[in-house]
């Protein structure tokens, strides 16, 4: 990563941070870190030429070894935008479902090092849903290990340690709550 102008430091370092897995989204978080006009003004137009309005956004979100999620503002010269802590340790998956502005992470921070799946809901970021822990069919702790997500539906996908596949549902908000 590029050095960062001060508005974008936060608490986490982020120039030595090691990425292991990206997405793109076109929302930017309530609290990201914008620069002003006069500390670096957003690129008028794209890499065709083309006139870009200034209130389109689109981001990279990096996943790290550190557990953070890392958002670089592409219209912006790929200024940091936003850090966030999503993990305890590293993040090894992340996908954006546009549709729903939802946000996934897999990642490490249960128990033993177990894997959870988290998912986040745009602009806010709010944790909306964790998968950890699951019901046992086998004497062993069973967590998942990779996840798809489905574009259209509000379904998910989870692989887990024991072999299976378990398919959960991220239910829309209900009278103004975020409860799944």
């Amino acid at each position: 990563l590029r050095s960062m102008p001060n508005w974008a430091r936060g608490n986490v370092n982020v120039e030595h941070e090691v990425c292991v897995c990206m997405t793109l989204t076109n929302i930017m978080p309530i609290n990201a870190k914008k620069p002003t006009s006069h500390a670096n003004a957003r690129y008028n137009r794209d890499l065709r030429g083309d006139t870009i309005p200034l209130d389109i956004d689109e981001l990279i979100i990096l996943g790290c070894r550190s557990g953070t999620l890392i958002f670089l503002d592409t219209m912006n010269e790929c200024q940091v935008a936003h850090v966030m802590q999503a993990h305890q340790t590293q993040v090894s998956q992340v996908h954006y479902r546009h549709l729903r502005q939802e946000l996934f992470t897999l990642g490490e921070g249960g128990p033993e090092g177990s894997t959870i799946i988290r998912v986040w809901r745009f602009p806010a970021l709010q944790c909306i849903c964790e998968v950890k822990g699951m019901a046992r069919v086998s004497p062993q702790d069973i967590y998942p290990s990779s996840f798809a997500i489905s574009e259209y539906l509000p379904f998910f996908a989870a692989g887990c340690t024991d072999g299976d596949v378990r398919i959960f549902v991220v239910a829309p908000p209900v009278r103004g709550t975020n409860d799944i």
